[in-house]
């Protein structure tokens, strides 16, 4: 089959062009002028660009957020299937959950069960004591609504105990490492703390790449957070809500992907702390101006990070 007289999006320079596509079942065998083929469909002011990538989604959590106790278990992963329908809907055709969805979520778009991206997991968000994923209460002391055989336990504290909670994630089948080194904007606190140590960070990144070559994704809000886990070599910073020119050079120097999630500050403002959109496009204005590479994130229907 033959798509003409469409626009395609060349995603190397950025230029949109007249071609046709030749397919060949699900594959693209061809993009050119003047291809012919079986049969041909007029896309005459179509747009034909590649499959999206959402780096920061949450499938998993819209539900059990909103009553982490009263739910049945099952709801958790069951409530993914219309974000993952969603989100494919919307030409997204790669996922990567920043925490909540388990390996049963990943295998069943895999083998048909349900319609969605691929989905990539880092199963839940790991820290320190005390961390924002070190879930806790003052009536019940600790207070884990995630704990699951499945969703390892996250907690860590030093260099020896961050190799063992990647082995724990990698076991239950996670492709990327959450982290978090900063408090939440959700809870308006902690946003300048460092919950990790660089032996910390350096373990955890050296201990992904051991393990198959994976990489580590970094919930930062703070400048010295974000320049700490780009100097360890992470792969990722998210949010970045409150960088400064050394965080965005250290992030440049190294490689580090910054995954800003702007919907977390710009969708819902009597939500968001005093300054903080200002201060998020601020952050983007000066990663961009430094040459940071800048993925997409909260392109679908999916919720506002529990970890925001």
């Amino acid at each position: 089959m033959v798509l003409r007289n469409g626009s395609v999006l060349d995603v190397r320079s950025g230029a949109v062009h007249r071609a046709d596509v030749v397919l060949e079942g699900e594959r693209i065998a061809e993009i050119g002028i003047g291809l012919d083929g079986d049969d041909a469909i007029d896309c005459d002011g179509g747009l034909l660009v590649p499959g999206f990538i959402d780096c920061h989604t949450h499938l998993c959590i819209a539900q059990t957020r909103r009553d982490p106790f009263g739910l049945p278990r099952s709801v958790r992963p069951l409530s993914a299937v219309p974000v993952l329908r969603t989100l494919l809907s919307l030409g997204v055709t790669t996922v990567r959950d920043a925490w909540g969805a388990d390996a049963g979520v990943r295998m069943a778009v895999e083998k048909g069960w349900i319609d969605g991206p691929q989905v990539l997991l880092s199963l839940r968000q790991v820290g320190t004591t005390g961390g924002i994923g070190d879930l806790w209460a003052p009536r019940t002391g600790p207070l884990d609504f995630f704990e699951d055989p499945s969703l390892p336990d996250p907690i860590f504290n030093g260099a020896d105990e961050a190799r063992a909670v990647v082995r724990r994630m990698v076991r239950a089948g996670a492709d990327w490492i959450k982290v978090t080194v900063t408090g939440s904007l959700a809870l308006g606190k902690g946003l300048e703390d460092l919950e990790l140590t660089s032996d910390e960070l350096t373990a955890l990144v050296d201990e992904a790449r051991r393990r198959g070559g994976r990489r580590i994704m970094v919930h930062a809000h703070g400048a010295r957070a974000a320049e700490l886990a780009a100097r360890a070599g992470a792969g990722s910073i998210e949010h970045g809500t409150y960088l400064d020119e050394a965080a965005v050079q250290a992030m440049a120097e190294h490689g580090t992907w910054y995954v800003p999630t702007l919907s977390v500050t710009q969708s819902d403002l009597a939500a968001t702390p005093e300054g903080a959109a200002e201060a998020h496009l601020e952050s983007m204005r000066l990663a961009i101006a430094a040459g940071v590479r800048i993925a997409i994130t909260r392109f679908g229907r999916t919720p506002r990070s529990c970890g925001s």
